[in-house]
């Protein structure tokens, strides 16, 4: 395992976010073996708009920015960037520099650390990563940011290239991500996101009670727990589930994003059968996602969702519950275990069957999800680290 190493994240998510993401469950760990680290928070991938949330955003982010780097664990450091919202080059990409440089490199020099592996998430940290020296560079792409609603896909297209041309190793997690990024450089490698097992096997243990908020719904309870945000989660979808079968219990647990029209939630509102809960913390989990009679993954099949390996597949399989998810590229080899439908009228046959067949493939899913864990992909990653460090 990857040890006494010293660690640069680039991340494109803040430290703080409701549910952890890849970033987070890679970065704790490699904590966790004696490396140390610095996580950057996303240096900007879209522009800001003046909705609440990103106006609190933007306050707590400069709030943050005049205290000093915060240890959030042991051997982990949060720096907390001021950046202008910025099309990768320009006066605002000059300012960030100016504002994000020092900071940074006075955290490296008070940790003493040298020797660095920058391990990048975000495809504008090409504009950063020259004036720090450095003995490795990772680009890890979890996501065709280029696709995300907001975003300056010209300009990300054009840092992300220039960062696969500089990078010494590129881990992806998708097939589509593997080609794309494959084109511009060779040392480049397939890495699906996977799960924690031991946390969300929990679920299986009768020392975990259901949670409060949802023992009470009426049963059958088929439920999502993810971020809810209308470039990825098919509301149409969802809004056909609770129509066509109201003796289900549809529930939706995460934070509600922006780009959900205010009438789009109000009409789903009306549904009695359709329950959306704020989002729970990452302990929390497992007292929920027990409540379930099928967890499924009802994600719009699209140009950005196309090239993502959702986190939560192997997360869901951890649980010995069934899964039901719309058809994604990158889990379609999985059909023999899971349900993967292609249409809205086979996604809901398929969870009727779900909730009334034989669970027969339910060794097969612990099993996948056993070998698909947090610590296995670590271990994977460090030794084609340490492979490309001699």
């Amino acid at each position: 395992m990857l040890s006494q190493h010293n660690i640069v994240c680039f991340s494109t998510e803040d430290w703080d976010t409701p549910l952890p993401t890849n970033k987070h469950q890679l970065m704790v760990r490699l904590a966790k073996y004696d490396n140390f680290v610095i996580y950057i928070e996303t240096i900007g991938i879209r522009r800001p708009t003046l909705n609440r949330a990103d106006v609190k955003r933007i306050f707590r982010r400069l709030k943050k920015a005049f205290l000093p780097p915060q240890e959030k664990i042991k051997n982990l450091v949060v720096v907390s960037p001021v950046v202008l919202p910025s099309r990768g080059s320009g006066l605002a990409l000059k300012v960030n520099r100016l504002l994000t440089l020092p900071r940074l490199k006075k955290t490296i020099r008070h940790w003493q650390l040298r020797d660095l592996i920058l391990w990048v998430f975000n495809p504008y940290a090409v504009n950063f990563i020259d004036s720090i020296p450095h003995r490795l560079l990772i680009y890890h792409c979890v996501d065709d940011l280029s696709r995300v609603p907001g975003a300056d896909s010209e300009g990300i297209i054009e840092a992300e290239k220039s960062l696969l041309q500089k990078a010494h190793l590129v881990f992806t997690t998708s097939p589509l991500l593997f080609e794309k990024c494959r084109k511009y450089n060779p040392n480049t490698y397939l890495q699906p996101n996977v799960g924690d097992f031991k946390h969300f096997n929990k679920v299986m243990l009768d020392s975990t009670p259901v949670a409060e908020s949802v023992a009470k719904i009426k049963r059958p309870i088929v439920m999502f727990v993810g971020n809810l945000a209308a470039s990825k989660v098919d509301f149409d979808l969802i809004e056909q589930m609770v129509t066509r079968r109201i003796d289900w219990s549809v529930v939706l647990i995460g934070p509600l994003w922006k780009d959900i029209s205010s009438f789009r939630l109000n009409r789903l509102k009306k549904f009695d059968n359709l329950h959306i809960l704020p989002p729970v913390s990452y302990k929390e989990l497992p007292s929920y996602l027990k409540a379930a009679d099928v967890l499924i993954i009802p994600y719009l099949i699209n140009d950005y969702t196309r090239s993502i390996f959702p986190l939560k597949f192997f997360e869901f399989l951890a649980t010995g519950k069934p899964v039901v998810a719309m058809a994604l590229p990158s889990i379609q080899k999985y059909a023999d275990i899971v349900y993967l439908p292609e249409s809205y009228q086979g996604f809901i046959r398929a969870v009727d069957e779900a909730i009334k067949s034989e669970d027969v493939n339910k060794a097969k899913r612990l099993e996948l999800a056993r070998e698909n864990t947090w610590e296995h992909r670590l271990e994977e990653l460090s030794r084609l680290i340490e492979a490309a460090l001699r």
